[in-house]
Parts: C-alpha cells; structure tokens; sequence
C-alpha cells in the first residue's frame, strides 16, 4: 500500500481557487468522504487529516498539514 505521505506527495504545488480545495482534490486518494464546507479555510485539512487517522494505522499521516 501506498503511504499517506508517498499520495499526499502528489497533491503538493497545486494550485487552487479556494484554499480548502487543496485537501478536498485529495478525498478520492484516500478513499474519504466528509462534507465540503466551503468558508473554512485550513481547517478542510485538519478534518482531512482527522479522518484519515481514523480510517488507517498509517504514522507517516502526522508528517504533513
């Protein structure tokens, strides 16, 4: 399996409209659905990142955001 890291990786240096759409682009590479809440800013990667601590064992998750 790839690491959380190793996909997170992928999605850096992207650009975006809207700064939550750069941890929205990465729900489908982790296999997460949470509600989009357009207007709350970083916060879309802290809930990214919450989620994906509760769907993996994966340590490599507390590297980034």
């Amino acid at each position: 399996e790839i690491s959380v890291a190793r996909r997170t990786s992928w999605a850096l240096g992207r650009e975006t409209t809207r700064i939550e759409d750069q941890a929205y682009c990465l729900l489908g590479l982790f296999d997460i659905n949470m509600p989009m809440l357009y207007g709350e800013g970083p916060k879309a990667f802290a809930r990214l990142q919450q989620e994906i601590i509760e769907t993996t064992d994966d340590c490599s998750v507390l590297a980034w955001g």
